[in-house]
């Protein structure tokens, strides 16, 4: 094995405790943020508490190297919210231990509430259609204000002004639109509408997504099927295919089996069978592309489902492939005019649309619920009009409630008499339930369950920890009976006797009465956006159902998050608070690459800092919530990790994670701690654990574009006039919102390999064994992502990193 790099130090991860103090000072108090620097006496303390009032708010502790901790530093910077105090004057506590030596500080500070915040935004239906009215329920927390709302993305007729805005009272109010006008000529899609909110001196802004479907849903759908507002995909439809038979057949029973983690999903779609017979002279393998639309209604569903050849002594050969339709799409008896199907081959040749010959055989005394399901939850983001002392690498957050489809979570109908029917709601939140009617006269109920539907082989479950207090991960367990998944009543009605339908309308999953479905909801939406992700680079097929231990009580096991492969290869624990999408992502992350890539694939060196990585990829955002309470990092801030580790001043600029940095003097002598650097240095100069800061930092400029970076000076040690590198990053990596076009996605599953995906015999690892970043960098100029001349400025000029062009001798 040869060297990618040099180094000329060792490193080591000792606390070195210097002359400095432990100090927290006041950074930034302005509108809804009141944020202080924080300081140690030594460069990174063992513990950190920060308190307001005496009340903790934020509790760090140092990570052990392999703990699943992502970033390792000792928090620079402390933000709390001023809405939540009152106008008056707070102590804001810092204490630090540094090798058992403990030191506090504090500082006292008056904060006023801001005059208005957005605390609430949200839509009251989760799609609309021609002659619908939208309502948008805002709450400012102040009244007088001045509320606008931008609809001319979703109505090409609309004005400014054209919105009717009426105050409630109490800080609130109500925002509405009538859809009316047959003028509009905005087609079928998802589209956002900005609210602004103003008193005069200081204007906010939130959009709001809009599902707008002129004609409103397809009366039926696909299960597992993929709705597309705009229509079925265009393709080819000739040759044609030929004998194309459609049959539909009876409602179906129960549907799903009842939510559990570890347990085998029976995913039997509740609804109506169909099958399709067709023939072609051409082979088709094992799956078609199924397309359903109604021409009356806007949209189409598009699955793919597994064909079965039918022998027959004829030229040609038939098929058959059967699915589920869902829904309650026609009054009883009637057929459908409107309803039409296609086969689609996987070469792209499709059938003529085809409508269907008979009809529904629906069941006399059937009682049918309808209804679309959403959640609320903590939209949060970085106010990047706020800088801070340690801008613009930390921003604080601006947080206001929001709501989204709960989308593909498991929803059931059930009443007195013990009779349940579950479906799993559509990628809008929308279901269709049915039950008999025998059940006359009693109350049947909505509950949505915290499992969502199996795609392609992907499901998520979201259960809390019931067996007792645990303090470990180890202490966690695959029995699903330790662990109760989530739910919520939404909805109750009193159906009438004999076939009928009742639409409940949205329904809603609230924040403050049912927190753990909503963050439920919340976290298998994420998770579902994880798992769809790598869809596109592995066979969903190989994707284990994932299994998530998290409630809102805990346990936080040291406010840590986990992917406990040791006790099942798909369990993630969130600690209480790690309800956004970049956690759940980061954990995702590692899991896909312990399952799919190589075997040994090590965590420091490669899983931990690429997982950080993919989540920002995931998430489509360079912003990671880093600290409890308020903080947000930005990926994309670099250090220049020869000098830049440290500002004017003590523990100014955190511009690299110091543990792990091999050159600076304080972390020499790694010779006696085999868990930092155990081989000779001159063999590779990051630690054999680490280092997660640094090597996150070049795989984010390796996936970006090449636009203005946020920082471009660096300070050396001890002060000094800082050095400036410009616009270091000319490596465009297709960062955005294709997946496909993600460059280091290409690199990891298609020139690292391993696991799951094709092994890359031929690779030349030159880095230490098993995947680096030296693989790494080798694979972007092996695939052809990067060339010398684009790398350099970012790898050799800014970030000092010694890595050996000229030595990449394969590329396979």
């Amino acid at each position: 094995m040869r060297a990618g790099l040099r180094a000329d130090r060792r490193c080591t991860t000792d606390v070195k405790v210097r002359s400095g103090t432990t100090e927290i000072a006041v950074d930034v108090i302005s509108g809804e943020h009141a944020c202080f620097k924080l300081s140690y006496a030594c460069d990174q303390p063992d513990n950190v508490a920060v308190t307001v009032d005496a009340g903790v708010q934020l509790s760090w502790s140092r990570p052990e190297h392999d703990d699943g901790d992502s970033i390792g530093l000792a928090p620079p910077v402390f933000c709390h919210s001023t809405h939540k105090l009152s106008a008056a004057s707070h102590t804001f506590g810092l204490t630090a231990e540094c090798a058992g030596v403990v030191s506090s500080d504090s500082v006292s500070a008056i904060t006023s509430p801001p005059p208005f915040r957005i605390a609430s935004l949200m839509p009251n239906k989760t799609t609309y259609k021609l002659a619908d009215e939208i309502v948008l329920e805002l709450d400012a927390g102040a009244d007088g204000l001045t509320v606008t709302a931008n609809f001319s993305a979703v109505d090409s007729t609309y004005v400014a002004g054209g919105e009717t805005v009426e105050p409630l009272g109490g800080g609130k109010y109500r925002i509405r639109r009538n859809m009316t006008s047959s003028g509009n000529t905005r087609v079928s899609g998802d589209y956002v509408v900005p609210v602004s909110v103003s008193d005069g001196t200081v204007v906010k802004t939130r959009d709001v997504p809009i599902r707008w479907l002129r004609t409103g849903y397809p009366r039926v759908a696909l299960a597992d099927a993929t709705f597309i507002a705009g229509g079925a995909p265009t393709r080819s439809t000739s040759p044609s295919i030929a004998n194309l038979t459609l049959y539909i057949g009876a409602l179906t029973a129960q549907g799903p089996s009842a939510p559990a983690l570890f347990e085998p999903l029976v995913d039997e779609v509740g609804g109506r069978p169909f099958s399709i017979g067709f023939s072609t002279s051409a082979p088709i393998g094992d799956t078609v592309r199924i397309e359903m639309r109604d021409t009356a209604r806007s949209g189409a569903f598009v699955a793919t489902y597994h064909a079965e050849v039918l022998p027959m002594l004829v030229s040609s050969t038939f098929y058959t492939v059967s699915g589920l339709l869902v829904g309650n799409p026609l009054p009883y008896g009637q057929p459908s005019a409107n309803l039409q199907f296609r086969v689609v081959l996987p070469d792209g040749t499709a059938s003529a649309w085809q409508g269907s010959v008979l009809a529904w055989p629906g069941e006399q005394g059937e009682v049918t619920v309808t209804g679309t399901v959403s959640y609320e939850y903590d939209d949060c983001r970085p106010d990047t009009s706020v800088p801070l002392g340690v801008s613009p690498q930390y921003y604080p957050d601006d947080c206001n409630k929001a709501s989204k489809p709960a989308r593909r979570v498991l929803v059931e109908v059930t009443n007195d008499c013990n009779q349940s029917h579950r479906q799993y709601a559509g990628e809008d939140g929308k279901f269709i339930l049915w039950l008999p009617d025998t059940c006359a006269n009693e109350e049947f109920r909505v509950v949505v369950h915290s499992v969502s539907r199996k795609v392609a082989g992907a499901r998520v479950a979201v259960g809390g920890w019931n067996n007792g207090a645990i303090n470990s991960k180890e202490q966690l367990t695959a029995n699903p009976a330790h662990y109760s998944t989530h739910s919520a009543v939404v909805a109750t009605f009193d159906p009438p006797f004999g076939n009928s339908v009742t639409d409940v309308g949205h329904v809603f999953i609230p924040l403050e009465g049912e927190p753990d479905m909503a963050w439920a909801a919340h976290i298998i939406d994420n998770g579902m956006t994880a798992l769809d992700y790598y869809a596109n680079f592995v066979d969903p097929a190989d994707i284990l159902p994932l299994n998530v231990s998290w409630a809102t009580n805990g346990p936080d096991l040291a406010e840590k998050n986990w992917f406990v492969h040791s006790v099942h290869p798909s369990l993630i624990h969130l600690r209480p608070r790690s309800t956004n999408a970049f956690s759940l992502a980061h954990e995702i992350s590692h899991y896909i690459h312990f399952n799919f890539m190589h075997a040994a694939t090590t965590y420091g060196r490669f899983s931990e800092p690429m997982a950080v990585a993919n989540a920002a990829m995931i998430t489509k955002s360079s912003w990671m919530s880093v600290y409890p309470d308020a903080v947000y990092e930005d990926l994309d801030f670099n250090g220049d990790y020869r000098d830049g580790i440290g500002g004017p001043g003590v523990n100014g600029f955190q511009q690299a994670d110091l543990k792990f940095f091999p050159e600076h003097s304080d972390f020499e002598d790694c010779q006696n701690r085999p868990e930092c650097c155990a081989l000779d240095p001159e063999q590779i100069p990051l630690c054999v654990q680490g280092p997660y800061g640094w090597v996150w930092r070049v795989f984010m400029d390796l996936h970006d574009g090449t636009g203005i970076e946020p920082w471009d000076k660096f300070y050396p040690v001890g002060g000094g006039a800082p050095q400036f590198y410009g616009n270091f990053d000319d490596v465009d990596g297709g960062g955005g919102f294709t997946p496909s076009a993600h460059k280091l996605a290409d690199v990891m599953f298609g020139y690292l390999g391993g696991g799951h995906l094709p092994e890359n015999m031929n690779r030349d690892d030159r880095g230490l064994e098993f995947s680096d970043l030296v693989d790494v960098l080798d694979g972007m100029i092996c695939r052809g992502h990067m060339t010398q001349a684009q790398a350099e400025p970012l790898l050799k000029d800014a970030m000092n990193y010694k890595y050996d062009f000229d030595g990449v001798l394969s590329c396979n």
